[in-house]
């Protein structure tokens, strides 16, 4: 009376084996031939002891298939429309670089250059995914903890000795950070190089666009949504996403109008403006 379809992402990038610590989050469909409704299970572990995330009951009517959607399902036609249309819009990474703050090597290697500030506009204040939100940072506002170290006001400084000219021009340059392990798609606007982060964040350098507008549809409702369609499996415990190099690269540039391009601009500086004051 059931018929079966699965599809899978894994969570990293080992294969699922007995004893292996994360599994794939695997997503199985059971469709009901006499009632036209469709369960939806999300699972995870190893073939002995899978355990049950989530379920969800639903009309088979709503269900659209899809060839070019590489998970192969999508459960509302209006997803598979704002899919193709945002899909066919070039990538973020057409309009800037995008690359990680640190590689885990880099953060043990450059942990002793993070300190206290002792004085102020000295050295770059120092950022993680906690300190970012959309259009502002709270840097200085709370404690963080960072590879098992406590900071209030943490600085990093600049050397040449330890870090790499590539890292060094990333740091110092115009940016955009974005948290990499958060809800929701959340980045503020670096302009004058001040700021550097630890991993996990990405960067948005070089920009061969306006950043505020790249800064307004980075952290768009839109953005986001787009977002959870295409990496929602991958959210890890309690709906933290994770928020990469590969997935940003992946994110579509929405083509606007130069006049629009300046109302946009306007009002993200108001938002950053706003945000900033009440921060």
């Amino acid at each position: 009376s059931l018929s079966y379809s699965c599809s899978s992402r894994p969570s990293t990038r080992e294969s699922s084996k007995p004893g292996a610590s994360v599994y794939p989050v695997i997503s199985l469909i059971t469709k009901n031939k006499y009632n036209n409704l469709t369960q939806l299970f999300s699972l995870q572990g190893d073939n002995q002891n899978a355990a049950i995330l989530r379920t969800k009951t639903i009309d088979s009517n709503i269900f659209t298939f899809t060839k070019d959607y590489n998970m192969g399902v999508l459960l509302h036609p209006e997803s598979i429309a704002l899919y193709k249309k945002l899909n066919s819009c070039s990538k973020i990474i057409s309009v800037c670089e995008i690359g990680a703050s640190f590689s885990v090597d880099e953060s043990y290697k450059s942990l002793g250059l993070i300190r206290e500030e002792e004085e102020s506009g000295k050295d770059n204040k120092f950022v993680i995914s906690s300190n970012i939100h959309r259009y502002y940072n709270d840097w200085g506002k709370h404690k963080i903890i960072y590879l098992k170290k406590v900071f209030m006001r943490p600085v990093m400084k600049i050397d040449s000795k330890v870090l790499s000219q590539s890292r060094i021009s990333q740091m110092t340059e115009p940016k955009i950070i974005i948290a990499g392990m958060t809800k929701e798609i959340r980045g503020y606007y670096d302009e004058d190089g001040k700021y550097s982060s630890g991993i996990p964040t990405v960067i948005l350098t070089r920009f061969t666009t306006n950043p505020y507008v790249l800064l307004g549809i980075v952290n768009s409702s839109l953005i986001n949504y787009y977002f959870h369609l295409m990496f929602g499996s991958l959210s890890l415990s309690g709906g933290y996403l994770r928020i990469g190099t590969p997935q940003i690269q992946q994110l579509p540039y929405v083509n606007i109008k130069k006049e629009d391009e300046n109302i946009i601009e306007k009002l993200v500086k108001e938002i950053i403006h706003a945000k900033s004051n009440n921060s």
